[in-house]
């Protein structure tokens, strides 16, 4: 009974072997403490010494079912992942301004986007950024990292596939059309657009056609950013700092955002000493009272 157990053991140690390298190897990628080149090799010699511990250590033959599903996972691991050495190619991202957009003319409610310029291969670091940082369009150097080129590396896939994922951008423009029930063209419009991304100016759009709509009055120019759910809640956005950055460029005494952001951005203004008030809200209902209040107080 004692014998058996180990010879159990033993069979199913292939599998056991290749899912706890892989995982860790995996979680070292996703921390960028190894980049996809390094996580591609391990790939390969995961499988060398799979076969070479088979062979000498586990002794079960490679048609068998352990070593045979083993080896064909490890594999399938290795040609699932090696697309990651193909997306490896930048390094940075700059972040720079872009013109807060009015989607519906006269009401007065102006998305925030901000650039963003992907950098390759850089020789002198030091360098780049001090090049990058005298332009006063630009605000940010941000280092791309490995969550970022495996999402994008699994979206490239299933595309291949036929397979294909709606977007951040994709997935707004469904929530905010739900949530309107009639959408203004313009907003159409802006949803057929190529090359934009993100989430952030859903709440722009609802308040903007809210306006449109005769439905909320709005005689001031406001900024505004924050993602949404259909029922109207408000989520957190990225690059907040330069958002607040470019609605001081801009001329904005105002901006809207998430209140999930708002610990971040009391930061960035005392960090930066920045003349602009920043309002956070929950969902579109208050967003809605509080440009109501800011235009009784204009």
């Amino acid at each position: 009974m004692f014998v058996k157990k180990v010879v159990n053991i033993n069979r199913n140690a292939p599998f056991w072997f290749i899912c706890s390298i892989y995982l860790t190897e995996f979680y070292y990628y996703l921390v960028d403490f190894i980049n996809s080149f390094v996580f591609v090799l391990l790939l390969c010699a995961n499988i060398i010494f799979l076969l070479i511990f088979n062979s000498k250590i586990w002794k079960i033959p490679l048609l068998e079912r352990p070593a045979l599903i083993s080896l064909i996972l490890s594999v399938f691991f290795l040609v699932f992942d090696f697309p990651l050495v193909l997306l490896d190619t930048y390094q940075y991202a700059i972040t720079s301004y872009s013109e807060p957009e009015e989607i519906i003319e006269d009401t007065g409610i102006y998305s925030l986007g901000v650039n963003l310029t992907y950098i390759s291969y850089i020789e002198n670091e030091e360098e780049f950024i001090k090049n990058v940082k005298s332009d006063k369009n630009n605000y940010e150097v941000i280092d791309i990292k490995n969550k970022n080129r495996y999402k994008n590396k699994n979206t490239e896939i299933f595309n291949m596939m036929g397979i294909q994922l709606k977007s951040d951008f994709e997935k707004m423009s469904k929530v905010v059309t739900d949530y309107l029930h009639s959408t203004p063209s313009s907003i159409k419009k802006y949803f057929d657009r190529e090359n934009t991304g993100g989430n952030s100016s859903g709440l722009s759009l609802i308040l903007s056609s809210l306006v449109y709509q005769g439905k909320l009055e709005n005689n001031k120019p406001i900024a505004v950013t924050g993602a949404v759910n259909k029922e109207g809640k408000v989520y957190p956005v990225g690059y907040i700092k330069e958002k607040i950055l470019i609605s001081i460029d801009a001329g904005f005494n105002q901006i809207i955002i998430p209140t999930e952001n708002m610990q971040e951005a009391k930061e960035i203004k005392e960090a930066y000493d920045l003349p602009i008030e920043v309002i956070g809200v929950h969902d579109v209902d208050e967003a809605v009272e509080l440009i109501k209040e800011l235009n009784d107080n204009y």
